[in-house]
């Protein structure tokens, strides 16, 4: 795995993170 692959992916993983915590925040209410 090169450098910018491993970027994208961890920049990926950071944006799923995100979404997934706002979708529990909003389906908790």
């Amino acid at each position: 795995m090169n450098v910018m692959t491993s970027l994208l992916v961890s920049i990926f993983q950071r944006i799923t993170v995100k979404q997934t915590m706002s979708l529990v925040i909003h389906s908790s209410k």
